[in-house]
């Protein structure tokens, strides 16, 4: 290429080196100016901002790839036109840019791994109503970086002829030991996948842990899950320890729970008098759901009274308490009013006189 400017063979392959890269820096320019280009006016609508993180992440990277696969051309053919020239320093020329070219691959997929993580929890997690990828983005996120140094790690060694098969097989002993260490906690992690897979409870359903505690369910984690009860304090329970016992959810499928009053009168009461009121009482109420509607049962006969029982439905839970506590007060003013007794425990005593006495 450059013969006829009289150079000498170490001079002419200088100029080629050099033209090489220049021209590896044009193109890459070029391409730089493509991309731009192709996030201007080809992005589509509806993942414009993903295409656009993707092309600026690839323009630095596809630079300096160009660069080091101008530099590896070159130093192939410095070596093969100088093969009396010291090829130890060939050698570690092209193990340096083999590793340049591997750093800038992994880092790319690093930056794409990222970008495709964050987009996908802004624009698709969050429209979701499951928190199952919510929990999981953080895991997969990890997990995929670490399998991308992973392969970086072993294309690296394979390159110096290292025996990756040997160092794979010490790597797995290692990691069989860690695993027998460690099998509580991967049994926690493995329940926590499951709970979130099969969703028994999701954040902010109120259940009835095996313990026998009733609490809202606040963060469940890969590790354990957490749970706030009404004294507002925080439970801490291992995952692996909900999957194996009996958890009942209050909160699914449907938020609607119901309200059970229970209580007594006096025998010789209205039967149908009580009922009425009751249920008087239950459809004024404005929590009180109309569909179902509220009923009134005659229960059984106490000991000293006729036993009732109201049940109706509320819309959630937070409503469940106030409006027994509403209803309990009512009925007690109504009866009062219509002079109908709640009786006090009666007991009847026979007394017996002995004639023999």
């Amino acid at each position: 290429m450059f013969e006829g400017l009289g150079l000498p063979t170490w001079g002419i392959e200088v100029f080629t080196a050099a033209a090489m890269i220049v021209a590896a820096v044009f193109v890459a320019g070029l391409l730089i100016v493509i991309l731009n280009f192709v996030k201007k006016h080809l992005a589509s609508p509806t993942t414009k901002e993903l295409n656009s993180q993707i092309l600026d992440a690839i323009k630095k990277p596809a630079l300096w790839l160009l660069v080091f696969a101008a530099l590896a051309i070159t130093s192939r053919r410095l070596e093969t036109r100088f093969p009396d020239g010291n090829q130890l320093l060939f050698k570690i020329i092209g193990s340096a840019i083999f590793i340049g070219i591997a750093v800038i691959v992994t880092f790319l997929l690093l930056r794409l791994v990222k970008i495709f993580t964050i987009w996908y929890a802004k624009s698709v997690a969050a429209r979701t109503e499951s928190k199952i990828d919510d929990n999981l983005l953080p895991l997969a996120h990890r997990i995929m970086k670490i399998v991308i140094f992973v392969i970086a790690a072993v294309t690296i060694l394979d390159h110096f002829h290292v025996d990756v098969k040997g160092l794979l097989a010490v790597l797995g002993v290692g990691s069989l030991a860690i695993a027998l260490a460690a099998q509580d906690t991967i049994a926690n992690m493995i329940s926590g996948f499951i709970i979130m897979v099969d969703r028994p409870f999701r954040e902010g359903d109120r259940i009835v842990l095996p313990s026998g505690e009733t609490a809202d369910v606040y963060d469940i984690g890969i590790r354990s899950s957490k749970f706030l009860t009404f004294d507002n304090t925080l439970i801490v329970v291992p995952n692996n320890d909900l999957v194996k016992s009996k958890i009942t959810n209050l909160s699914y499928p449907e938020e609607e729970i119901r309200v059970k009053i229970e209580l007594g009168v006096a025998y010789g009461s209205d039967i149908d008098k009580v009922k009425t009121l009751l249920v008087k009482a239950a459809f004024e109420h404005p929590a009180v759901l109309k569909s179902p509607e509220p009923s009134a049962f005659f229960s059984s006969f106490g000991e000293s009274a006729l036993n009732f029982m109201l049940v109706c439905r509320v819309a959630t839970l937070a409503d469940q308490w106030n409006v027994g506590e509403n209803l309990r007060c009512r009925i007690y003013r109504d009866l009062q009013v219509a002079g109908i007794e709640i009786p006090y425990p009666q007991r009847v005593v026979y007394l017996r006189k002995d004639e023999t006495g």
